[in-house]
């Protein structure tokens, strides 16, 4: 019997394809054999595998085939800074080369001019929610955002403010400067203590504190970009 070093076979009708593996390469030949199951013989000492039947070898080899198969991409570090359609944009989590998108804060506002949040602190039904979705729409097209959480684009939460090092009442000591603009206030999207007419806000000065829905702030968006719309 010719050995190769895997099998892949249908039970039901004793088809046997074969398949070699060495390493981290994925080579697979297009011989097709027809024998009987009861025929085969398995040696895993041939094929380095740790199974000890056929059937074992095949989920082995199945396993292999699907990380050949999985796509890799650009790891990017909290904190980084990316230039995308001319404007500055910062890394706010953590993503791995398994991950498609990468979640990013714009470096400055969408406007110049500020504006309420609206007459409900729930983001998804906010006046500002509109304004982001609008500017997004107009600045990216539809294959460049990644929808996660419901959302494309939106404000940053207090949530992830803390994951940049602010506390819960300040950002000043956050190792990250841009969190905070001595320009401008900016909302976020994070109710404050769960209230319907205060929204948490990331002011002047660098405190994280409470904002009514009505004063008027900056929105300054967060995206989900996908990593094939960045340009290497």
């Amino acid at each position: 019997m010719k050995k190769i070093g895997r099998w892949i076979f249908n039970h039901s009708l004793g088809i046997i394809i074969g398949g070699l593996i060495f390493g981290p390469m994925c080579v697979f030949a297009t011989d097709t054999y027809l024998l009987n199951a009861d025929d085969i013989e398995y040696d895993n000492t041939q094929s380095g595998s740790l199974a000890t039947d056929v059937e074992g070898a095949l989920d082995d080899l199945s396993s292999k085939a699907d990380a050949c198969n999985q796509q890799t991409y650009t790891a990017y570090s909290k904190g980084q800074e990316l230039t995308i359609n001319s404007e500055k944009y910062y890394v706010i989590a953590d993503s791995s080369t398994s991950d498609d998108y990468v979640t990013l804060l714009k470096e400055t506002p969408i406007s110049n001019t500020a504006s309420s949040y609206g007459s409900d602190s729930t983001y998804a039904s906010s006046s500002t929610k509109t304004a982001v979705d609008t500017w997004a729409a107009s600045t990216f097209s539809n294959n460049e955002l990644k929808e996660v959480n419901n959302y494309e684009a939106r404000l940053i939460a207090v949530e992830e403010l803390t994951d940049l090092g602010c506390t819960s009442s300040n950002c000043t000591n956050s190792t990250h400067s841009w969190t905070y603009d001595s320009n401008y206030t900016y909302f976020t999207m994070s109710q404050y203590n769960n209230t319907t007419t205060s929204v948490w806000a990331v002011r002047t000065d660098g405190s994280v504190a409470e904002i009514a829905t009505s004063s008027q702030a900056m929105l300054r968006p967060v995206i989900n970009l996908l990593k094939s719309a960045i340009s290497s």
